[in-house]
């Protein structure tokens, strides 16, 4: 029996490229070192994605034939890259550390301000609050001199929280105003 792959050979009569498997024109056929031929738009994405080896056989390719005119592959390298990879190691060392510290550094003020932001909020609602109880108690202390000084001693106070029995002075006022102003008929 025989081997399909034998059938395959660089001078096949077929004239179809074996990368988009089109028919190629005769304008546009590449034929490279290993006698392996490709249309010229397949080849040159080939080499313009970096690759300088043939698409079936991968030995490397030196020059290829267009339109019976031999062109010659250069390839060119960066050689300051390749020289200096230690130097651009130890800078992109250096960068990640940077960053780092300063994510860290980053965090670490969200978190300050936050933090701060909170007090400060929490500083103005005290000063609201105690600014109102303020008032309120200049309002209740213009009603007790405004009003009757009498004072009742020795009142008798029961508190349900502790279930404890008090006795203490009161003013008048707050006394009627306590104990005096429930109406019992309602």
């Amino acid at each position: 029996m025989e081997d399909p792959l034998d059938s395959i050979s660089p001078t096949s009569s077929s004239n179809n490229c074996t990368i988009c498997f089109t028919e190629i024109s005769e304008e546009e056929k590449i034929t490279l070192d290993c006698k392996h031929f490709f249309c010229n738009p397949c080849i040159q994405d080939w080499f313009n994605n970096g690759k300088n080896s043939c698409p079936l056989c991968r030995s490397d390719i030196k020059e290829y034939n267009l339109n019976d005119k031999d062109y010659r592959i250069v390839l060119k390298t960066n050689l300051r890259a390749t020289g200096n990879t230690r130097e651009i190691n130890d800078l992109n060392r250096y960068l990640i550390k940077v960053n780092s510290r300063l994510k860290c550094f980053l965090y670490a003020l969200i978190i300050g301000s936050s933090y701060l932001t909170n007090m400060y909020f929490d500083s103005l609602s005290n000063i609201v609050n105690l600014r109102e109880k303020y008032e309120e108690c200049n309002k209740n202390l213009t009603l007790v001199t405004s009003g009757d000084m009498n004072i009742f001693h020795n009142i008798g106070m029961y508190s349900l929280d502790t279930h404890t029995f008090r006795q203490c002075s009161i003013p008048k006022y707050f006394y009627d105003k306590c104990f005096m102003s429930y109406n019992y008929n309602e």
